[in-house]
């Protein structure tokens, strides 16, 4: 988690500090991925889940690193996404599906593999499945200071 909460913090660094939201997420995105990429992990099996808050001017960050190693496949049907929410998988696969909340039906459905993520505004509902020996990254961004809500 040191790790992460290093990169993400030399990531940062290179962002204006006037972009919040889903922008500031979406710029955090490809930062992160190019430098994730280049550290050596011996074993995804070993990362223990995690999580910590931050904040890097007005972005206030719940930063999570979950760990679906040791359990099965997890999956949540329609969820609404509370904050503005980055997604990037470090090993294994997740799955979202977009649902449209007036007909009730799936939109699309999106597939994440390693080293690839997602940026989804709040509010946004999904259905999502972790396949287990998965390790993913996700972090919420408030877009209030005193706003905390979780990823449920």
């Amino acid at each position: 988690m040191q790790d992460i909460d290093t990169i993400i913090s030399e990531s940062n660094n290179q962002i204006n500090d006037k972009i919040l939201g889903v922008n500031y997420l979406e710029k955090l995105k490809y930062l992160l991925i190019d430098n994730i990429r280049n550290i050596r992990i011996p074993s995804f099996k070993e990362i223990k889940s995690n999580e910590i808050l931050k904040t890097y001017g007005e972005n206030k960050l719940n930063i999570k690193i979950e760990n679906y190693f040791s359990s099965l496949s997890l999956s949540k049907i329609k969820n609404r996404i509370s904050n503005d929410y980055l997604c990037i998988v470090l090993h294994g696969k997740k799955t979202i599906a977009f649902e449209d909340i007036e007909n009730s039906e799936l939109v699309n459905k999106l597939n994440i593999l390693p080293y690839t993520g997602i940026v989804l505004s709040r509010n946004t509902i999904i259905s999502e499945s972790v396949s287990n020996e998965t390790v993913v990254l996700d972090i919420l961004n408030f877009r209030k200071k005193n706003e905390i809500l979780t990823h449920k």
